[in-house]
């Protein structure tokens, strides 16, 4: 008790001051010491890591942004280390390949994700700039004839591959695009965006630089020719026959009742009683001729005649046509005039004058929607024949609409979905069954049951394609709706007010139409020859579909194919993976095209099997995809990237030996060396690879060609064969038949023996001459007098509307052959 303060008076005790203890006054006890060392070491430790966690976040972050800079090699290597270390990592620093593997845990707050794509164009891709033209197009006349070219055409790509090319870096990073939208404002931001990006990329070459289309150069004769001449009947059976096998089996534009009357026509002259037919069918015979004859040449045919016989046979048709009158643009459309445009168009893209085909093309289409060609017809008293005519003219020139739309970038002339008229082989499997002995139409309720199946080609859905298509045709036109959808959905100018997001969503729902249409067309399981020319007319067909497929499946993922990382800014995750696995597949389809070309270049085989009108195209466009691909130093490949670099030297060999017979690809493989050659420092090594086969191959190409491909025995001299005073323009010199001797006309048809003249005093004719020895008409030489030339006066014209010896109704639908010396009335056939 005494060792107890004492209380004080209120019960409580006193409260005593305890002094403050000096730090170094007390011992610790060893326990007390230990926890204190744990403490303090927990402190630090924590520091510590905090520290090496935010150097190691921005080693990350430059390892990655490296990892979009360097080669193939480097880049694997760093995403190997990535991947290595991905378990210290945070998740917003786990490398893009894990992802694929393992699902990030979700986040409790999802807004603060990044989701980029939904704030960026669609024009952020590879179709850049869609509702925006970016040069002056009116500033020069090669400017002019090239005109506008979109952003999915081929010549748009090496554009791009060009400027990219032109850097040591390639595109800079950051660049504005502006929001989507369609308000003005977003419109007047993407505009900006534009001007800005320009300043930051440097300038961008005119699209005449990049183009290896022919359009700028002149197609013209500096010769008259007779509008009503034709070849000897041996070459125009040979023509016409050309034509029904590599061109009316795809673009039908013709009646199956044409190649009647082409038989029954030359059977005439032959027996020398060759009758009157209207103008307009001599003209849709000299287009067929104009493409077959161009056709021959790329096939080195022994029979090939001179290399301008084509644009002679143009020329007459288009004299015959009355083109340059303004009366028949202007004149009431009928199925010839629609014809007859139609093959023009065709022709053009022959030649590779892709401009002037896509602007003949729509005045086709036009003059077609005029006569309604693109609705169902339910007339019953149209026969069923014509029907089926108008059905197939109807695909045929939507199909070349198609292609030269995919060529040239620019839109058709028609949506899919406000065509109605039903696919030709219904008319076929619906025409087959009628057995009425008058051969007329069927029964209404019957065709309104046959065009059921096919009542809309509009909507999501893919319409009027059926689960397996019954014919090559069918799958043919097809296709061609699949591809018409892609530009409409993709790279229309529309597209543009739609954000990057859109464009993810679009291209699997393309992608799975395209498939769906490969299972049916195509038939996976079917085992294909080694080599895919085979003579088989089947194996043909199915090439021809495979090139399309191949072509289709390009577009659809080309608008991955680019610098997406450096162009969205918070891209997320899924964006990223999607982009790269797109772009992978556009590299695998260019590929894959690439595989449907033989290693060792074989012309015929080529221009037989393949899609001869549009091969270039073809090409080119699988070349576009994989030198952009290169030149992003493989960033969206997962292989190695050698195989890019195979497949660009198997389509360099294939151009080189394509150069002997076809201009369109001698300046394609000019404007790829160009390009290459002029490349940055840093693209170089590439560039010796690919061009290390480029030796002047003048006389390995001769070699190729007399080897593979014989001659005739005796090439004409193109400078002798036009010897003499040809007037240069229509209006400078005329023939009238006025002025001619009946005689003439009669005989113009026919093969005339050669006439024992010096050759000093005519010397477009040569000792070894070939059948025709007027293939270009000279209006100073007829059959009955060569040395009494035809008068001629200033006031005279061309036939307008005249025929061959005769006046003939100008309506083809109706026309029947007349002979000249004896009566001759066979049965009218239906159109």
């Amino acid at each position: 008790m005494q060792d107890h303060p004492a209380e004080s008076s209120e019960g409580r005790a006193p409260k005593i001051a305890i002094p403050r203890l000096e730090r170094g006054a007390l011992t610790p006890l060893a326990s007390e010491k230990k926890d204190d060392k744990a403490r303090e070491h927990r402190v630090g430790r924590a520091c510590t890591n905090c520290r090496k966690r935010k150097r190691n976040q921005a080693l990350v972050s430059l390892l990655k942004d490296l990892s979009i800079r360097v080669g193939d090699a480097d880049k694997r290597k760093i995403q190997n280390v990535l991947e290595s270390v991905e378990d210290d990592l945070p998740p917003s620093l786990t490398p893009v390949k894990s992802v694929k593997r393992r699902k990030p845990p979700a986040s409790d707050d999802e807004d603060d994700d990044p989701h980029g794509e939904a704030d960026a164009p669609a024009s952020v891709g590879s179709n850049e700039d869609l509702d925006l033209l970016d040069e002056d197009l009116l500033r020069n006349r090669e400017s002019r004839e090239t005109g506008f070219v979109g952003q999915n055409s081929e010549v748009q790509w090496l554009r791009t591959l060009q400027r990219d090319l032109d850097t040591a870096e390639g595109e800079p990073y950051g660049l504005p695009y502006g929001p989507p939208g369609g308000s003005r404002e977003a419109i007047l931001q993407r505009s900006q965006a534009l001007d800005e990006r320009r300043k930051l990329a440097g300038p961008i070459r005119p699209v005449a630089d990049s183009t290896f289309y022919l359009d700028t150069e002149s197609i013209e004769l500096e010769v008259m020719v007779d509008p009503h001449e034709l070849p000897p009947p041996e070459i125009a059976e040979r023509l016409f026959d050309c034509f029904m096998k590599k061109v009316h089996r795809s673009f039908p534009i013709v009646a199956n009742a044409f190649e009647d009357q082409f038989r029954r026509y030359y059977n005439a002259i032959k027996r020398g009683q060759p009758f009157t037919v209207p103008d307009k069918w001599l003209a849709i015979l000299n287009l067929i001729f104009a493409i077959a004859s161009q056709y021959s040449h790329f096939i080195h045919a022994e029979w090939r005649g001179d290399s301008r016989d084509h644009l002679i046979y143009m020329t007459r048709a288009i004299r015959l046509i009355g083109l340059k009158d303004t009366l028949m643009i202007v004149s009431a459309p009928d199925l010839d005039a629609i014809q007859m445009t139609g093959l023009l168009s065709f022709y053009y893209l022959v030649i590779g004058h892709v401009s002037r085909a896509w602007v003949m093309i729509g005045i086709s289409l036009r003059l077609a929607l005029a006569l309604g060609l693109h609705l169902r017809n339910e007339d019953p008293s149209t026969p069923a024949s014509k029907k089926e005519t108008l059905v197939r003219t109807w695909w045929s020139l939507h199909s070349i609409e198609c292609v030269l739309s995919a060529v040239t970038g620019r839109p058709c002339i028609i949506g899919h979905e406000d065509c109605t008229v039903s696919l030709p082989h219904i008319f076929s499997k619906v025409y087959s069954n009628v057995g009425n002995a008058s051969g007329g139409t069927p029964a209404r309720s019957d065709y309104r049951a046959s065009t059921a199946q096919s009542s809309s080609i509009g909507g999501s859905s893919p319409g009027r394609m059926t689960a397996a298509p019954l014919s090559y045709l069918d799958a043919h036109i097809n296709i061609g709706l699949i591809t018409q959808k892609v530009l409409a959905k993709l790279y229309s100018p529309r597209t543009s007010t739609q954000s990057w997001e859109y464009i993810q969503k679009a291209i699997p729902e393309l992608m799975k139409e395209l498939d769906e249409w490969r299972r049916s067309a195509l038939l996976d399981d079917a085992p294909g020859p080694k080599n895919p020319f085979a003579s088989h007319e089947g194996r043909r067909e199915y090439t021809l579909l495979s090139f399309s497929y191949y072509s289709t499946k390009i577009l659809i993922t080309r608008p991955c194919l680019c610098r997406t990382e450096r162009r969205i800014k918070r891209q997320s995750e899924g964006s990223a993976n999607f982009n790269q696995k797109t772009a992978e597949a556009c590299v695998q389809a260019a590929q894959g095209l690439t595989s449907l070309l033989p290693d060792q270049p074989d012309l015929q085989s080529l221009y037989e099997n393949a899609p001869w009108w549009c091969i270039i195209h073809n090409i080119m466009q699988a070349m576009a995809v994989m030198l952009l691909e290169l030149s992003y130093q493989g960033t969206h490949m997962t292989t190695n990237g050698t195989e890019i670099t195979v497949c660009v030297k198997k389509l360099m060999r294939w151009l080189r030996a394509m150069q002997t017979s076809n201009p369109v690809t001698q300046k394609a493989y000019r404007v790829i060396c160009t390009i290459l050659r002029n490349s940055s420092r840093h693209f170089q090594p590439n560039v010796n690879a690919l061009l290390a086969e480029d030796e002047p191959t003048t006389k390995d190409s001769r070699a190729l060609e007399s080897h593979n491909f014989p001659g005739p025995a005796s090439e004409a001299a193109p400078a002798e064969w036009y010897g003499g005073y040809y007037p240069t323009h229509a209006s400078d010199a005329d023939m009238s038949t006025a002025s001619v001797d009946p005689r003439f006309l009669t005989d113009l048809h026919q093969p005339q023996p050669l006439p024992q003249i010096p050759p000093n005093q005519y010397p477009f004719f040569w000792s070894d001459s070939v059948q025709n020895p007027s293939v270009c008409s000279n209006p100073f030489v007829t059959s009955f007098d060569q040395d009494v030339p035809i008068s001629l006066s200033m006031t005279d014209l061309w036939p307008g509307g005249g025929t061959s010896g005769g006046q003939a109704s100008p309506d083809m639908q109706g026309f029947s052959f007349q002979p000249q010396q004896s009566p001759y009335n066979p049965e009218d056939p239906c159109r």
